[in-house]
């Protein structure tokens, strides 16, 4: 089970509600809402990276990728996959990987780790010791050991003996810190390094830092529907990590003001840390709640560089804003509560508010999220264009991912007008999988204000 059963409930009330079931027949509904969830607990088949355009060429870091990708596969029983680029998105090299490796021995030894390790590792990650929950006690380094996801997050921290909890087995490695290291030295880094996983995904933690950048195909089509221009006066509400406001500087060219808003003050130096790596310097960073962005003091004399900010102040805002996460793959065990998933829409409301007040007239808007609800995606474009009549809903380009759902008052054209990637829409086989649509759950929605 991915989720708890009331969101799971909710999930499926909006995949088969009555206007999709107009589109597919009743029995297809419910076996795409199957797919959909049998599909979110796998990782996608193919790695994105986005290169540093700004420094480097596609091609040049093409073949430094691949280089490095031949080494990493000189112990495996397979070669390394040719790296390809992408055919419409000009700063982006997909790495498809292989076959899932469902029939691998688990090494008799075994570790636990939590579940936001467990997706990592899924995605080509090694395991780092704050992510080690349970080990066995004779674990020494250079031991192949085995490694278990904890999916009720029950295992009890320093834990020795096999985990007796919900568990799911995710691969083997090799042991590169002892089980004392972990847990009585309290060491950090990288405590086993994956040698074969039941998905094949390569290993880029630390590679080429400066030359590219891991994230997600749809994150980086974000950053295209944006289009910002050198010397615009761009503003990423919320932020956090980092990556797409890295994106956005670099399609700037480094030129003009791009203003960073995140919440919460821990995440700030995330932000910062990948500013700096690619040596970026039209961003701007500030801890600072998005919703009291907007300055409501007219008459008030407001210095521009912090927030908060006057109205009509920014020619291009990314609102990336945070929701249900429920499109992130893999997903092997997520505990929201029904009320948790029904809080998002209002608190994006609020955002989207402050975004629209933000933005000058002819402004560009970009609405996204990871998630899937339609109260979160679709919804909240339904309330955005009843709302603000000076909102218009526009096509974006690139257009590679699949149209809105079904479920609300959008019309066809309306609907025609978002990016939805549904991961219910990837093909049946593994090895099959290399369309744009296999990658997480998201949704993008462009506005511009006449």
């Amino acid at each position: 089970m991915l989720f708890t059963p009331e969101v799971m409930q909710n999930l499926e009330n909006d995949f088969c509600n009555e206007e999709v079931k107009k589109h597919y027949k009743e029995t297809g509904c419910q076996k795409r809402f199957e797919k959909l969830l049998s599909n979110l607990k796998i990782p996608p088949s193919v790695t994105v990276v986005r290169v540093n355009t700004l420094k480097y060429s596609i091609v040049e870091v093409k073949e430094l990728l691949q280089d490095v990708l031949k080494k990493q596969y000189e112990q495996k029983s397979y070669p390394a996959p040719d790296i390809l680029e992408h055919p419409l998105i000009p700063d982006v090299l997909l790495i498809p990987s292989s076959c899932g490796l469902t029939d691998l021995t688990p090494a008799k030894k075994e570790v636990v780790v939590d579940l936001i390790c467990a997706t990592a590792i899924m995605r080509g990650a090694d395991i780092f010791a704050a992510g080690v929950m349970g080990a066995d006690s004779s674990i020494q380094r250079g031991d192949l050991v085995s490694v278990h996801a904890d999916l009720d997050d029950k295992c009890r921290r320093g834990a020795t003996k096999p985990y007796q909890g919900a568990k799911v087995f995710i691969g083997n490695g090799m042991a590169v810190m002892s089980r004392a290291d972990v847990f009585v030295e309290a060491k950090s880094g990288v405590a086993v390094q994956m040698s074969e996983g039941i998905y094949d995904s390569p290993s880029l933690n630390n590679v080429l830092p400066n030359h590219m950048f891991l994230q997600n195909l749809p994150s980086v089509v974000v950053g295209h529907v944006l289009n910002p221009q050198p010397g615009d006066t761009v503003l990423d509400m919320c932020a956090a990590p980092g990556g797409k406001t890295v994106h956005i500087a670099t399609l700037m060219k480094d030129e003009g003001e791009l203003f960073a808003l995140e919440k919460s003050s821990r995440k700030i130096s995330k932000i910062t840390n990948n500013v700096n790596r690619f040596g970026l310097k039209c961003v701007k960073t500030f801890a600072f709640d998005s919703t009291k962005a907007c300055n409501a003091e007219p008459d008030v004399t407001i210095a521009f560089d912090k927030p908060p900010f006057a109205a009509a102040s920014f020619d291009r805002i990314l609102l990336d804003t945070p929701c249900s996460a429920l499109g992130q793959r893999p997903i092997l065990h997520s505990k929201f509560t029904l009320p948790e998933l029904k809080s998002y829409p209002s608190y994006q409301r609020k955002l989207f508010t402050v975004a629209e007040k933000l933005l000058k007239s002819n402004g560009v808007l970009v609405y996204s999220t990871c998630t899937l609800t339609l109260a979160e995606n679709e919804g909240l474009v339904e309330w955005a264009l009843k709302t603000f009549s000076n909102l218009t809903l526009e096509n974006q380009t690139p257009s590679i991912f699949g149209s809105g759902m079904r479920g609300t008052s959008l019309d066809y054209l309306q609907l025609e007008k978002l990016q939805r990637c549904n991961p219910a829409d990837i093909p049946e086989e593994f090895q099959h999988r290399n369309s744009d649509n296999d990658t997480i759950g998201f949704f993008i929605a462009k506005f511009i204000k006449r």
